[in-house]
C-alpha cells in the first residue's frame, strides 16, 4: 500500500486509562494546520510538499471512529492496515495492556518495511517501565517524544510527533511555528487595540455571565468524560470477548488438524495410523505450534497450557515442565504476571516442579502465585483457594507442617463460606487436610475428616460416582495407616470391585485399588495372592502407560513380592528389562531392592548395591536430589549394621549437611539423619556431641511433628540414651519415665516399649532400687516373649542376665537360680 493510499494518517493505540491523553492528541493532530513554509523549496522532497498543503486528517482512535454496528476486532485490523503511522502512547498502564501490546504486533505485521512509522509518545511512568513490550521487541529502547512537564511538555511532543509524521526536521517545524505565531500574536494586538475600549464597556457584564457559564461548561464536561469511559469500558470488554472467542476458535482448530487428525490413516495429512497414542500425537504437534502461531502468542500459550496438562497426566514431567514454562513465559509478557490466566500458569508450572523434585522452585512459583492472587483477585476468589491449597501441598512436601496445616484451614474455612459445604471444589481441600492429619499422626481427626468427605459424597453422588470411589480408597488407606487392617481390606476390596464395574479393569483408579488391595493382601501375610494381584496390575499398567510412575510404583510392588517370595533373579531381571540399569527410576528400585536384602540379612550384597546405586545416582540426579540423599542415608545405615562405623559417620555429616541445604532443617528425613548421626556419635565415644544432636532433634519433632509422633518417641528413647552415656541418670530416668507413659497410652503391644521398660529397669538395677526395677525387667522380658515370633529367642536373652542380675544382687537366689534354668533353656550358656 503506497502512502497515498492510506485512510488514516494515524493510528493512536493507548490503554483506556490513558483516555484523556488519547483525547487531547486526537483534536490537537487533527486541528493541526501544517505551516506553509515547513520545508523549503529547494530542499523538500515530493512527499514533503503534498504534505504542506494539507491537514494531518484524518486520525483514528478506535473510541472515536469504530462505528456502532461493526465488528471490533475487525475494524481495528483495517485500521491498523490503512494508517501510515503508529503512535503509541506510553504509561505503565499501556504497557500492561494485552490490547496496545497486539495493535503494535499487528501494526508491525502489516506494514514490515515501516518500523520507522511507530512514534512512542510518553505520558505517564518512566523508561523502559513505561514501554509495551512489543514496543521494544527488537532490543533497542525507542525514542520518544515525553508530554510530561518533566519532559518535552505537551507542546514540543506534539511537534516532535508532527514532525516524525512530517519527515522534516523538529527545529525546523518549530521555528516555522514560533514565526506563525508571532504573526498571529501581531494580527490580534491590532484588533484588540481596536475594540479594547469596547470590551471595558462589556467587561463587567460579560464577568457575571461567563462565571454562571463556566460552571455549566465543567459540568457538562465532567458528564461527556463519564459516559466515554463507560462507552471505552464496553468497547474493551467487547473486543475482549471477540479475541477470546478467536483464541477459542484457533485452538479448537489446532487440536482437531493436529492432535485429534492423528487418529487417521497414515495416508492422511497428520494420521498416525490406528494405533496412534495421545502421546504421539502430541509429540508430533508440538513442533509446529512456534511456527503456527508466531503472531497469536495467546493462542500459543493456550495450547501449551493443554499439553503441558497431557503431558503431566502421562507422568512425561519434563516434557510437561517444558511446555507450562513457555506458557507462564508468554502470558506473563503479554497479559502481566496478575492475569488471571497467568496465574493459573504459575500454579501448573508449581505442580510440575513439584512432582519432578524440584521443591524450592515449587514453593518459591506457589507462595508468588498465592501473594499475586491475592493483590489481583481477593482472597475470596476460586484461583485464589485453589492456590493456597497448592501452596499448602507444598508446605507439607517441605514438611512444615504447621504452615500446611493452618493454610489448608483457612482455605477449607473460606470455601466453605463461598462455595458451600456441599460444593464439589470443597472436598479436594478436606481431603488433602486429612491426608496431613495422617502424615502428623492425627489418626482420629484424619479419620473424622474422611467420614465427613463420604458423608458429602454420598449426599451429592451414589455410590458408583466416581469421587465416592476416591474418597473410599482414601478412607480405606487411612484404617490401613491407623493400624485397622482388616477394616481396610474390605474396603479395599469393595472400592475394587465398584471401580472395575463402573471404569473397568484398565482404568488408572481402578489400577491403584488393584495395588492398594495387593498391599493389604501383603499386610495380612497372604503374599501369593499379592504376587499374583501385582502382576496382574503390571500387566495391565504396561500396555495402557509403560512409562507412567504408578507403572514404575507397580514394578517397585511386583520386585517386592518376588524377594518376600525368594525369587530375587526375577526381581532383578524385572527391573533391568523395564528401565535399564542407569535409568533413575530403577536405581531407586535397586535402592529399594538393597533394603529388601538388608532385611534379609544379605548385608554385603545391600551394601554394594547401594554403593553402585548412589554412585549412578550422584552423576545422574545431582548430590541434592532426594533420591541420593535418601541413598545416601540407607547406604550409612547398612555401614552401621555391619559394623563399618567410621564410614557410617563420615557419610551421615555429609547426607545431613546436603539435606540441610535442599530440604531444610524442620523436614523429616533431615530429623531422621540428624538421629542416625547421633547414634555414630555414641558408638565413637563423641557423648557431648551425640547428646547435643539428640536434644535438637527432640525439640525440633515436638515443633513439626507433636509430642506424641512416632517419630518423636523414637528420638526421646535416644534422649534417653545419650543422658544414660553421658551420666546424668536423673536425666535419663525422667525421659524413660516420660516416654514408657506415652508408649502405654499410644503403642501398647509395640516392641519399642519393652525395651525402653527393660532400659529404666537396668538403670534403676544399677542405682540398687530393687523394688522399682522388678516389675520393669518382668514387663520387659514378658512383652517380648508374646511379641517375638516363637523361634526367636537371641532378644529374650539379655532381658533375662538382667534378672539374674537383679535377683543375685537382692540377695534372692531362688528366683537367680530359675532365670538360669531359663537362660539354659534357650540354649545360651551364661
Amino acid at each position: 500500500m503506497s502512502q497515498t493510499d492510506h485512510q488514516y494518517r494515524a493510528f493512536i493505540s493507548y490503554s483506556h486509562r490513558d483516555a484523556k491523553w488519547a483525547k487531547w492528541l486526537h483534536r490537537s493532530l487533527e486541528r493541526y494546520v501544517v505551516p506553509s513554509d515547513a520545508a523549503s523549496s529547494d530542499e523538500a522532497s515530493d512527499t514533503e510538499k503534498t504534505l504542506q498543503t494539507r491537514k494531518l486528517t484524518p486520525i483514528f482512535r478506535d473510541r472515536e471512529d469504530i462505528p456502532a454496528s461493526g465488528s471490533l476486532a475487525l475494524t481495528i485490523y483495517e485500521a491498523l492496515e490503512s494508517s501510515e503511522n503508529l503512535i503509541v502512547l506510553c504509561s505503565p498502564s499501556s504497557a500492561d495492556s494485552q490490547y496496545v501490546n497486539a495493535e503494535i504486533d499487528i501494526f508491525r505485521g502489516l506494514h514490515p518495511d515501516n518500523d520507522q512509522k511507530i512514534y512512542a509518545l510518553i505520558v505517564e511512568g518512566d523508561p523502559p517501565n513505561c514501554f509495551p513490550p512489543a514496543l521494544t521487541a527488537e532490543g533497542a529502547e525507542p525514542i520518544a517524544a515525553d508530554a510530561r512537564e518533566t519532559g518535552d511538555g505537551k507542546v514540543d511532543a506534539k511537534l516532535k510527533l508532527i514532525a516524525g509524521m512530517l519527515g522534516v526536521g523538529f527545529d525546523r517545524l518549530k521555528q516555522r511555528e514560533a514565526k506563525r505565531q508571532r504573526s498571529r500574536l501581531l494580527a490580534m494586538v491590532a484588533v484588540v487595540s481596536a475594540v479594547a475600549v469596547m470590551t471595558s464597556f462589556l467587561a463587567l457584564w460579560a464577568l457575571n455571565a461567563e462565571g454562571e457559564a463556566s460552571e455549566q461548561r465543567e459540568l457538562a464536561e465532567q458528564q461527556k468524560e463519564r459516559a466515554e469511559q463507560q462507552h471505552e469500558l464496553a468497547d474493551e470488554q467487547r473486543l475482549l470477548a471477540e479475541q477470546s472467542a478467536a483464541e477459542s476458535k484457533a485452538v479448537l482448530h489446532f487440536f482437531e488438524s493436529r492432535i485429534l487428525a492423528a487418529a487417521r490413516p497414515k495416508a492422511q495429512a497428520g494420521g498416525l495410523g490406528i494405533d496412534a497414542t495421545i502421546r504421539a500425537a502430541v509429540d508430533e504437534a508440538v513442533p509446529d505450534i512456534k511456527e503456527m502461531f508466531t503472531d497469536k502468542p495467546l493462542v500459543a500459550a493456550s495450547i501449551r497450557h493443554t499439553l503441558g496438562e497431557t503431558y503431566r497426566h502421562l507422568g512425561q514431567r519434563k516434557a510437561a515442565i517444558e511446555q507450562n514454562e513457555k506458557t507462564f513465559e508468554l502470558r506473563a509478557k503479554f497479559l502481566g504476571r496478575e492475569h488471571q490466566d497467568t496465574l493459573r500458569s504459575m500454579r501448573a508450572l508449581a505442580v510440575s516442579y513439584w512432582e519432578d523434585g524440584r521443591y524450592k522452585e515449587a514453593l518459591k512459583l506457589s507462595e508468588e502465585a498465592l501473594q499475586l492472587s491475592r493483590q489481583a483477585l481477593g482472597t475470596e476468589d476460586i484461583i485464589t483457594l485453589g492456590a493456597m491449597n497448592e501452596l499448602a501441598t507444598s508446605y507439607q512436601a517441605a514438611a512444615r507442617h504447621e504452615e500446611a496445616l493452618a493454610l489448608f484451614e483457612e482455605a477449607l474455612a473460606l470455601q466453605k463460606k463461598v462455595l458451600g459445604d456441599k460444593h464439589p471444589g470443597t472436598i479436594p481441600t478436606m481431603n488433602n487436610l486429612a491426608i496431613l492429619y495422617g502424615i502428623m499422626g492425627r489418626h482420629e481427626e484424619e479419620l473424622s475428616l474422611y467420614g465427613k468427605v463420604m458423608s458429602l459424597l454420598k449426599q451429592l453422588h451414589d455410590s458408583e460416582h466416581p469421587d465416592t470411589l476416591i474418597s473410599m480408597n482414601n478412607l480405606a488407606t487411612s484404617l490401613r495407616a491407623a493400624g485397622r487392617n482388616e477394616e481396610a481390606l474390605t474396603l479395599f476390596e469393595e472400592t475394587l470391585d465398584l471401580q472395575k464395574k463402573v471404569l473397568g479393569n484398565e482404568h488408572p483408579n481402578t489400577l491403584k485399588s488393584m495395588s492398594n488391595v495387593a498391599l493389604s493382601y501383603s499386610d495380612a501375610g497372604r503374599n501369593a495372592e499379592a504376587l499374583a494381584l501385582r502382576k496382574t496390575t503390571l500387566t495391565l499398567r504396561m500396555k495402557s502407560a509403560p512409562d507412567h510412575p504408578d507403572t514404575l510404583s507397580s514394578i517397585s510392588e511386583l520386585v517386592s513380592s518376588y524377594v518376600a517370595a525368594g525369587r530375587h533373579e526375577d526381581a532383578l531381571n524385572l527391573t533391568k528389562e523395564t528401565r535399564g540399569a542407569k535409568h533413575p527410576d530403577t536405581l531407586q528400585l535397586a535402592g529399594n531392592l538393597a533394603l529388601v536384602y538388608k532385611k534379609a540379612g544379605r548385608l554385603k550384597e545391600a551394601v554394594a548395591l547401594q554403593i553402585n546405586t548412589l554412585k549412578l545416582q550422584r552423576e545422574l540426579l545431582g548430590k541434592e536430589h532426594p533420591d541420593t540423599l535418601t541413598s545416601m542415608s540407607n547406604l550409612a545405615n547398612s555401614y552401621a549394621a555391619i559394623g563399618h562405623h567410621k564410614e557410617a559417620l563420615i557419610l551421615r555429616e555429609e547426607t545431613l549437611k546436603l539435606q540441610k541445604s535442599a530440604l531444610g532443617i524442620e523436614h523429616p528425613d533431615t530429623l531422621r539423619s540428624m538421629s542416625n548421626l547421633a547414634v555414630s556419635y555414641r558408638q565413637a565415644d563423641r557423648h557431648d556431641d551425640a547428646l547435643t544432636l539428640c536434644e535438637r532433634v527432640l525439640e525440633l519433632q515436638i515443633k513439626v511433628l507433636g509430642s506424641e509422633h512416632l517419630e518423636t518417641l523414637r528420638s526421646m528413647n535416644n534422649l534417653a540414651a545419650c543422658y544414660l552415656q553421658s551420666a546424668r541418670l536423673d536425666n535419663a530416668e525422667k525421659m524413660y519415665r516420660e516416654l514408657i507413659a506415652l508408649r502405654k497410652r499410644l503403642t501398647p503391644d509395640d516392641s519399642n516399649l519393652f525395651y525402653a521398660q527393660l532400659s529404666l529397669g537396668q538403670l534403676l538395677l544399677h542405682q540398687r532400687q530393687y523394688p522399682e526395677a522388678e516389675p520393669l525387667l518382668l514387663s520387659g522380658y514378658e512383652g517380648l516373649l508374646l511379641s517375638l515370633p516363637a523361634q526367636t529367642k537371641k532378644p529374650l536373652e539379655n532381658p533375662i542376665r538382667l534378672l539374674i542380675q537383679l535377683y543375685e544382687n537382692w540377695g534372692k537366689t531362688t528366683k537367680s537360680a530359675k532365670w538360669r534354668t531359663k537362660l539354659k533353656a534357650i540354649g545360651k550358656p551364661e
